[in-house]
């Protein structure tokens, strides 16, 4: 036989109940904290976890020349509940050849509203090797924004989308010769 233990509400309430394992060899111990009031956690409950991740790649090679911010092709779309917030992870991969001045800016909308912006920095800067030729980089970089505001229902999917601009104008190649950018989102539960 089951113990259990059965509290009624005092007036038209619900119940609440405690239940023994039905094992002998399944024995365990509920402690309540002597220190302060606590709210129990169930499999239910959205607080602090990881609720959903949502990840797109692209290896679509993408040459930008304008300091006006423009779509890259990376986006992402996602569905979260009341009270979430949205951790957006960036992956970059950027090319930069033969050139001086010249360095990029990122920009990530969620729908059409910018939830972050980078400044328009130079990654070169009338650098060159010994011979005088103008040097390359190939590399990556990455940023990691909280979207506090999400505002989600359960039931609207928001979408979230990159844009580059390049610093003055000059040229910048982005997931160039096959290489990878990313953009993740996670949902994590208020």
């Amino acid at each position: 036989m089951t113990a259990k233990i059965k509290l009624n509400a005092a007036s038209g309430g619900g119940s609440f109940s405690l239940q023994a394992p039905s094992s002998s060899a399944n024995n365990r111990v509920f402690t309540l904290p002597d220190s302060a009031d606590a709210t129990i956690l169930t499999s239910t409950t959205a607080t602090g976890k990881i609720l959903q991740v949502v990840n797109s790649t692209t290896t679509t090679s993408y040459t930008h020349s304008s300091a006006t911010y423009g779509d890259m092709g990376l986006s992402a779309s996602i569905t979260p509940q009341t009270n979430s917030k949205v951790l957006v992870l960036l992956s970059l991969q950027y090319f930069i050849e033969n050139y001086k001045n010249e360095g990029f800016g990122v920009k990530i909308l969620r729908d059409s509203t910018a939830v972050f912006t980078s400044s328009q920095v130079y990654h070169i800067y009338g650098f060159s090797n010994a011979s005088g030729t103008n040097v390359e980089t190939k590399s990556k970089v990455s940023y990691h924004i909280l979207d506090s505001s999400v505002g989600g229902n359960g039931s609207s999917s928001l979408t979230y989308k990159l844009q580059v601009g390049t610093y003055q104008g000059n040229g910048v190649a982005f997931s160039s010769n096959g290489a990878s950018s990313e953009l993740t989102l996670l949902e994590i539960g208020a």
